[in-house]
């Protein structure tokens, strides 16, 4: 297989034809989708300081491979990870069949410019988790990431099959709600709609967080606009559920997900605090988990984060690993360093 690295703007608009025939025959997951990567380059990830890396792998003419990868300095470092790692769940080698991901993993560590490779996120069972068991330096024991399997006939068999305590609270949040006005949930069709109710999500995501003195990383430069252009693209490629809970005319819940033929994404909920004593964030949740149901979805996945409702609600399914490889006596240096920190952290 030829590799070649993609360093350039320049070099990456002529790629994205082939790159989006491969995503589109291959493809894994929506987090692979070649277009929302340029979002996130256009929005987020050359603001960030981060440059191009990008693997291609081709054979006979056509790309077989592809490894969606960025550079940044980072205290003298030239650090390497997956492009968009804070807003990409699931991120992975994008092969054709028949690709040896051990093979194309090795080609792309004899890369150069970088010292440091800290490959995270890497999903178990995934294709480069293997190759990178047996090429890279594991760095973490495993995160859990939890999903739904929704075997049941209807939502509300589901809702059945829950405890006893979790039904009547959702009974009791529907009547607290209910006594301000009519409970409705809207599932979003019309483009106009998408840019007013994005920003609403990440105005109640940043009070939210601000109320409890933590950072949203909705507040990072950039990300407003990505959610918008993300949500938009995924409305025109029809995967797009953005969805909001309403008491009355208000908005008291909103969720931005998406669905697919693997199942249904739960990205990015937010709720408005002067409802939080009647739990708006969790009955939407619970509709929403009906609403797939209902509607086919054999899939409900939590994605990642490790909120104690996720663990209660699903199975764990899947893990996330993370790898690290170097190039040079710099990366040597800073893998030596890595190792002694995660030791004297441990004990």
């Amino acid at each position: 297989m030829n590799i070649t690295v993609l360093t350039r703007q320049a070099e990456i608009t002529p790629f994205m034809t082939e790159w989006s025939d491969l995503y589109y025959s291959a493809g894994n997951n929506l987090f692979q989708n070649p277009t929302w990567h340029w979002i996130w380059w256009d929005t987020m990830g050359h603001s960030g300081r981060w440059r191009p890396h990008i693997i291609a792998g081709h054979a006979e003419g056509r790309l077989k491979a592809v490894a969606p990868l960025a550079m940044r300095r980072d205290r003298g470092l030239r650090r390497l990870e997956w492009a968009g790692l804070l807003v990409f769940d699931y991120p992975d080698l994008l092969t054709a069949e028949g690709v040896d991901p051990v093979s194309f993993w090795k080609q792309a560590r004899d890369t150069r410019g970088y010292d440091v490779a800290h490959i995270r996120q890497v999903r178990a069972g995934g294709g480069s988790c293997a190759a990178l068991q047996l090429l890279a330096l594991s760095c973490s024991d495993g995160a859990p990431v939890y999903e739904i399997n929704l075997v049941y006939p209807s939502g509300n068999h589901w809702l059945k099959a829950l405890s006893k305590r979790t039904r009547v609270n959702h009974a009791a949040s529907i009547r607290q709600i209910e006594k301000l006005g009519p409970l409705g949930m809207r599932i979003v069709s019309d483009a106009a709609d998408v840019p007013g109710l994005v920003a609403l999500l990440v105005g109640l995501k940043c009070t939210w967080a601000t109320r409890r003195g933590v950072e949203s990383d909705l507040s990072r430069p950039g990300m407003p606009q990505f959610l918008e252009r993300v949500a938009l693209q995924s409305l025109a490629d029809g995967n797009l559920h953005l969805s909001v809970l309403t008491c009355g005319e208000k908005i008291i819940s909103i969720h931005l997900g998406f669905v697919s033929r693997d199942g249904f994404y739960y990205y990015l909920p937010s709720y408005d605090a002067a409802f939080a004593k009647m739990s708006p964030g969790r009955l939407h949740l619970t509709m929403l988990i009906m609403w797939a149901i209902d509607n086919g979805y054999h899939r409900f996945d939590l994605l990642r984060g490790d909120d104690p409702y996720k663990a209660a609600l699903g199975s764990h399914a899947r893990v996330l690993h993370d790898y690290m490889f170097t190039r040079g006596p710099i990366g040597a240096v800073a893998a030596q360093l890595h190792a002694v920190r995660e030791c004297i952290s441990r004990n």
